[in-house]
């Protein structure tokens, strides 16, 4: 019998200057599983990776302080509109072959109910982002 894990993830950008609270250092782009087990650095990681649009100024510049960074991000939106959101979705791993599907770039978290509405018969299919241009029915 096939078994399959569903578990929502987040990606995450790697980011070595970010110094303002403690993130994973880890380079490149890559996926942080979202469950209750999280360390601190995994926590800070994820609530950077929701905020980290508001962490340089419209001139490029760095927040200097955490505080200025939390100024710019808790605001119902920042300038322009844009809102914290985290990119990610549902990640499958079929655990007897270990096969994995995920989430497609620039597919938000937030989506994910968007599967389980189609796994419940109430919708016909759904995407799961792109870069891969996944979906689901």
């Amino acid at each position: 019998m096939a078994a399959l894990r569903i578990e929502p993830v987040i990606e995450v950008l790697g980011d070595d200057n970010f110094d303002l609270w403690p993130v994973v250092r880890r380079e490149g782009f890559w996926y942080l599983a979202l469950h209750a087990g999280l360390s601190d650095v995994e926590v800070g990681t994820a609530v950077h990776q929701m905020l980290h649009r508001f962490h340089t100024d419209e001139n490029g510049d760095d927040a200097a302080t955490r505080d200025i960074y939390m100024d710019r991000a808790l605001p119902p939106t920042g300038p322009d509109g844009v809102v914290p959101m985290a990119m990610g979705g549902l990640r499958f791993t079929d655990l007897t072959t270990g096969e994995t599907v995920l989430p497609g770039r620039c597919s938000s978290i937030d989506e994910r109910s968007e599967v389980f509405e189609v796994l419940d018969g109430d919708r016909p299919g759904c995407g799961l982002g792109h870069d891969p241009d996944a979906g689901l029915t």
